[in-house]
């Protein structure tokens, strides 16, 4: 029998949403994926079906939280997997253990408790990474391409029975915003016997926008711009000039499109960068080595930024909260939003601004504890909805144009990236009803002394 199937064990209906985002997300990655969220509208499904699926299955993926850990059902379907595991010595790793909110491991089920367990609780994203890294490093099988049949059906029979989607045209907003580049750029080569071994390094000290590749150096910079900023550092025997969209689809003599796409992504994101208005905020490096720019009331003030065209509404883009001691004593803190850029050339030539929020005492200095600046998010976001998000995107977008149509980001001394302060939208066939209640993440350690200002 091969054994080549996930199956999903949840609490029912408590852990549903997230049991239907892992089931989707692992068909997208190639998986052949049981869970009961995926079945036939007003179906039902019988112990004898769950425990067939059971024993057929490769993996079985055991999602916990401090609700599920005590469902009479999930016991069941783990003592089963147990005895399945049990019985075939060929099963390594049978039961994976999946935790999802803050539960200790001492409060996990004790059938599983020594069992390695993946925690989905610091992010359902990085858990994934986790979850697949694992299914990966065990070879499980899978397809090369998702199986977009079974999706499609797992889709058509999930929204059938979710209450959430709503037959109804939506127009949806992205945090994409295109961007025109200059009519042409330069491929200049250069020789190397008499150009300096630090190229990279003098680029980086005269802030010169450049990309390096073998003998080549890439810029919107002309070769007389370049001799300026970089003198003997440089000697150029040969310049080009290329339309960017045309470089990008083709490439260029000794230069292949990957090369290409690289060179303008790699010169958009040092011009962003080195634009004065962006070096003159304070920068938080992220996980991923990027920087996310944020702002203090020495860039915007207290009171909102104002978002044209939005009805002369605007929001903050910095805020505080105090705390008491023991003692009684109030201590001020205060949240920053953050942009992380991301340049991109496909689908679209523009720029994917991410939202962040760090945290700082002083109005400046962000917290060096990653625990307290995570926690402090999940508190102080946790009614931060999609509209939140999008307006302080779309403020931070108005602060840097000075409130104009557009944000123009020099690369040469004549020459500018021009980015929109639109939004790319997009048109649904379909809508959902707007959640209430709690987010979809559980809220940590919530402190009834904090009050907001």
């Amino acid at each position: 029998m091969r054994r080549d199937e996930l199956f999903i064990s949840h609490a029912t209906p408590e852990d549903n949403k997230f049991a239907a985002w892992l089931a989707s997300q692992l068909m997208l990655h190639g998986y052949k994926v049981w869970c009961d969220i995926i079945r036939l509208k007003g179906g039902q499904i019988s112990w004898q079906v769950i425990d067939a699926k059971i024993k057929e299955a490769g993996k079985f993926l055991l999602v916990i939280s401090s609700k599920s850990r005590h469902k009479e059902g999930v016991l069941n379907e783990v003592e089963t997997a147990l005895a399945v595991e049990k019985k075939s010595s060929s099963l390594h790793n049978f039961v994976i253990p999946l935790i999802i909110d803050g539960l200790p491991y001492d409060e996990m089920p004790i059938q599983v408790r020594r069992r390695q367990a993946i925690r989905f609780n610091d992010g359902w994203a990085s858990g994934l990474r986790s979850l697949l890294r694992t299914l990966a490093e065990e070879d499980f099988p899978r397809l090369e391409a998702p199986n977009t049949a079974a999706i499609a059906s797992w889709w058509a029979s999930y929204a059938g029975t979710c209450d959430a989607i709503v037959a109804k045209e939506e127009v949806y907003t992205s945090n994409w915003f295109s961007a025109q580049l200059p009519q042409v750029m330069y491929v200049h080569r250069f020789d190397r016997l008499n150009t300096d071994r630090n190229l990279s390094h003098r680029l980086e000290e005269t802030r010169t926008r450049g990309f390096l590749h073998q003998d080549y150096l890439l810029s919107f910079c002309s070769a007389a711009s370049l001799k300026a900023s970089l003198g003997d550092t440089v000697t150029i025997v040969e310049s080009r000039l290329v339309r960017p969209a045309d470089f990008l689809k083709q490439g260029a003599r000794g230069l292949p499109p990957t090369v290409a796409r690289n060179a303008v992504v790699n010169l958009m994101k040092q011009a962003w960068d080195r634009w004065p208005k962006v070096s003159s905020l304070h920068a938080y490096e992220l996980a991923n080595g990027n920087k996310a720019y944020y702002f203090t009331e020495d860039d915007v003030g207290t009171g909102r930024v104002r978002i044209p065209g939005n009805r002369g509404t605007g929001r903050r883009l910095i805020g505080q909260w105090h705390t008491k001691t023991m003692r009684g004593e109030r201590r001020i803190h205060y949240w920053h939003f953050a942009v992380e850029v991301k340049p991109c050339v496909a689908p679209f030539i523009g720029f994917i601004f991410k939202p962040h929020v760090v945290f700082s005492d002083d109005g400046v200095t962000v917290w060096d504890s990653k625990d307290r600046m995570h926690k402090a998010r999940r508190r102080r976001c946790r009614h931060w909805w999609n509209p939140e998000w999008r307006d302080r995107i779309l403020a931070s977008l108005a602060w840097f144009s000075d409130c104009q149509d557009v944000i123009r980001i020099p690369v040469s001394e004549d020459s500018f990236i021009e980015v929109s302060t639109r939004p790319i939208q997009f048109r649904s066939q379909v809508s959902y009803r707007d959640p209430h209640g709690k987010p979809l993440v559980e809220i940590m350690g919530e402190d009834d002394e904090e009050n907001d200002i």
